[in-house]
């Protein structure tokens, strides 16, 4: 009789065993077959030049770089627009509440605004998530379970270019705006034109209304070039899309114009020391795979990805009356027309 009881016990735990193991089949299946879920927090608005590469390239970098599909979500921020404390607590019950069911693999954070207000919010949203950060300064705050690529902006080697395409530069009209972003950058920019001070005239047009600065631009003197930092706030507060200001600055500017902006492809200007926008989302992409396939985010230390690369736009060169046999070795030249 035991026996028999015993046999019954065994049998029954056996089917609850092989119960266990069929049910857990499809979930672990399920599982495998699961697509990365990548979600993306951008400090900017979705029009901005960097936006629409990185939104267009990053899902295929990252698929190819894993070898399978990824579930791929986006955020725009905007804060620059939306600048009133109640706006950034909205966005977050926003999230709390878009996003309570999803469970993401990576979060790919775009710029110190965003980084910033993930520092704050670590607590609440998307608590133990890898992330990787790419920003243009070192973050002021790092949250946890985190890496990340900084990859500073160079205004100084701009004007190296300036100087070996106009060897007669004499003086140099800096555009700055009113904003708070326009303001740190233009710091930055008098800081890195210090050491050139001994060789040209630097005059600031800063904080200007957008049609004062461009009647200014129109009465530049002979010898001169025009350094575009950023206007993304005009004296009056208005706001602007960096690529609009500088294609205005550049098309009033009575003398050839450079920028750092990497998305001045195609803006007006001579050119620039300019960082390659796909080689950007390359190095986000290359260091969010690396997290995917299973490195801890806090391990990987942070780098810089180095992307800067001089730009001439060739029909800029024609239009100012610039020598192309002065273009720095290495420089890329845009535009160029082919000849018979």
């Amino acid at each position: 009789m035991l026996t028999w009881r015993r046999d019954v016990r065994c049998w029954a735990l056996a089917a609850i065993a092989l119960t266990a193991c069929v049910l857990a089949s499809p979930a672990s299946a399920q599982e495998a077959d699961r697509a990365k879920q990548v979600l993306v927090l951008n400090s900017t608005r979705s029009d901005d030049q960097f936006s629409v590469v990185w939104a267009r390239e990053l899902p295929k970098l990252l698929a190819e770089g894993l070898g399978e599909r990824v579930d791929f979500y986006s955020e725009y921020f905007d804060f620059v627009r939306f600048p009133r404390p109640e706006y950034e607590s909205a966005y977050l019950d926003f999230l709390r509440l878009k996003y309570a069911d999803k469970r993401f693999d990576v979060l790919i954070v775009i710029g110190d605004v965003a980084i910033d207000f993930m520092s704050r919010n670590r607590n609440v949203l998307f608590r133990g998530t890898p992330a990787v950060f790419y920003s243009l300064v070192p973050p002021r705050s790092h949250f946890a379970n985190s890496t990340g690529l900084v990859n500073p902006l160079h205004f100084g080697r701009s004007l190296d270019l300036a100087l070996a395409l106009q060897p007669d530069l004499k003086r140099v009209y800096v555009v700055s705006g009113a904003g708070a972003l326009d303001r740190r950058n233009e710091s930055q920019a008098r800081a890195e034109f210090l050491p050139f001070e001994g060789r040209l005239e630097f005059t600031y047009f800063s904080g200007l209304v957008m049609q004062d600065l461009e009647e200014r631009l129109r009465t530049v003197p002979p010898h001169s070039a025009v350094f575009y930092v950023v206007v993304s706030e005009d004296g009056a507060g208005e706001h602007f899309q960096v690529m609009a200001s500088l294609s205005r600055v550049a098309s009033a500017a009575n003398a050839p114009t450079y920028s750092w902006a990497d998305a001045a492809v195609d803006a007006g200007i001579v050119g620039g020391t300019r960082r390659d926008q796909l080689a950007q989302t390359q190095a986000i992409a290359t260091l969010a795979v690396r997290v995917l396939r299973g490195e801890q985010a806090g391990d990987i230390p942070v780098s810089s990805p180095g992307t800067d690369v001089d730009l001439v736009d060739w029909r800029q060169l024609r239009r100012w009356g610039l020598d192309e046999s002065r273009v720095p070795p290495g420089a890329r030249v845009l535009f160029r027309e082919p000849s018979i």
